[in-house]
């Protein structure tokens, strides 16, 4: 293995991890909420929608361009 793969010797990877301060926790440590994940997937939901309405558009628009004239 090259030298580049490990890192100098003194130099540790440092992680350092901070709650947000809306965050929550629950007795079992699960920080999950269901209602910050729902409204996530709905974003996502309406993101993709509008990429694919836009692709769909497009590919009609180059269907249409590829088109012999009076067809």
């Amino acid at each position: 293995t090259s030298a580049m793969h490990i890192a100098p010797a003194g130099q540790a990877a440092r992680f350092e991890s901070s709650a947000a301060p809306d965050s929550e926790t629950t007795l079992d440590g699960n920080a999950v909420v269901v209602e910050e994940q729902m409204l996530k997937m709905a974003e996502s939901r309406m993101a993709y929608d509008a990429a694919i309405g836009f692709y769909q558009k497009s590919m009609q628009m180059l269907r249409a361009a590829a088109r012999a004239p009076g067809r």
